[in-house]
């Protein structure tokens, strides 16, 4: 095997492994822009709490599309999860404020995803060049013996 063969072998190698961190980074990015979702969802259904008073009926989904009659007897007192199972009770602008500062960090770790997956996408650029180059260089090589 020629060294240009070997080094596009290892340049074809460095190219699948980085295509599949690149998978990986946008499965990533994808649950990030899910939770963000379900984040603002929470922040405008406590929103439009705000005016409320209690015994306000609503429609509390259960899954999979179904649904169960509910009465909201303190609109202004809200459980917030903090990890691992666990959920404390706080004051429904106290909840605003924390689910904003969960909002602000996904933005900052959505942030950091997209830039490594740019430049995991710059580097497989350059590769897949430098592949096409070395083939090219490799087939007339070899066209030429």
């Amino acid at each position: 095997m020629s060294e240009d063969e070997e080094v596009l072998r290892r340049l074809i190698l460095e190219l699948r492994i980085l295509e599949g961190r690149a998978g990986e980074l946008q499965a990533r990015l994808n649950v990030l822009n899910a939770f963000s979702n379900e984040v603002q969802l929470a922040q405008a259904t406590l929103d439009g709490l705000k005016e409320e008073k209690s015994g306000i009926q609503v429609l509390l989904p259960v899954g999979g599309g179904s649904f169960v009659k509910a009465v909201i007897d303190k609109p202004e007192k809200v459980l917030v999860g903090v990890g691992a199972g666990i959920s404390i009770e706080k004051k429904r602008t106290e909840a605003v404020e924390s689910l904003q500062e969960q909002q602000n960090q996904l933005e900052s770790a959505r942030q950091s995803l997209q830039q490594q997956t740019v430049q995991v996408v710059q580097r497989i650029s350059e590769i897949r060049a430098q592949v096409n180059d070395l083939y090219r260089k490799v087939s007339e090589g070899t066209q030429s013996v």
